[in-house]
């Protein structure tokens, strides 16, 4: 998926959002509010969150979510290869 070309469609609140990253796979949700991209990285039984860092262009390790993401609507997108 082009990191750029988030579907605006469909609007979702933060817990339907964290859901679907947690649980399904393939999934890039997209905080409407500071327009950042997180993605959730399973390994061994445990989840990374990391978040798409423009200048880099990759994904890097992330701490948390800013509170003012959470109380702001979101997108999910799945990620297409």
């Amino acid at each position: 998926m082009d990191i750029n070309s988030v579907d605006k469609s469909i609007e979702y609140e933060f817990e339907e959002a964290k859901k679907e990253l947690l649980e399904g796979s393939n999934v890039i949700i997209t905080s409407k509010v500071t327009e950042d991209s997180y993605i959730a990285e399973k390994s061994k039984g445990k989840v990374m969150l990391k978040y798409y860092n423009s200048a880099l262009s990759s994904w890097r390790k992330c701490e948390a979510i800013e509170p003012r993401e959470i109380f702001g609507k979101w997108y999910i997108n799945k990620i297409v290869q």
